[in-house]
């Protein structure tokens, strides 16, 4: 009785649905191709794309002749600024001595500063190497970590076992009940 009303409640539901959809997908059909609700059809779609084509032919036709020469200037200057002497000489030349400035830049800082930073990174380096290697400080090493695995293994067994455990005896007290 009761598989039989939820049956028929989803059935209910799915024809609920189906309905609409179907309606929906009527009102977009009819959207797209009717000259009325939406009247977005070829014919309307045809309008929008020659209007939008003689509008940038007019405009650009009628404003050419007032916007050559600015177009025109702005395009040297630019040519000039990126291979030309005076302006912004900015060409092969001027990277060729940027790139040369940045090399010799770093080479400079970096060899200038080793000397001032040499000992600091030998005493990291060095801690580093006692932290993971020595029994003291960090006493990180190969022994610290096999007895960090043994830990976690033996936990995690005694853990498992004890829950294997668990479910056995409520399994069995279920099942003698």
């Amino acid at each position: 009785m009761i598989l039989s009303l939820v049956s028929k409640q989803r059935w209910v539901n799915i024809h609920h649905h189906k309905d609409n959809i179907t309606t929906w997908a009527s009102k977009v059909k009819e959207w797209y191709t009717s000259s009325g609700f939406g009247n977005i059809n070829s014919n309307t779609w045809q309008t929008y794309a020659n209007n939008i084509i003689s509008g940038f032919r007019e405009k650009v036709g009628n404003t050419y002749t007032t916007t050559k020469n600015n177009i025109t200037t702005w395009a040297s200057s630019l040519k000039d600024w990126f291979s030309g002497p005076s302006f912004g000489n900015i060409n092969n030349a001027t990277w060729t001595t940027y790139a040369g400035n940045i090399i010799t830049g770093f080479r400079n800082k970096i060899g200038l500063s080793y000397t001032d930073t040499k000992s600091n990174i030998t005493t990291w380096a060095s801690n580093l190497k006692t932290w993971f290697s020595d029994s003291g400080f960090g006493g990180i090493n190969s022994s610290k970590w096999s007895t960090y695995a043994e830990n976690i293994i033996s936990a995690s067994k005694r853990k498992s076992e004890t829950v294997i455990r668990l479910v056995r005896a409520t399994l069995q007290h279920g099942l003698l009940m």
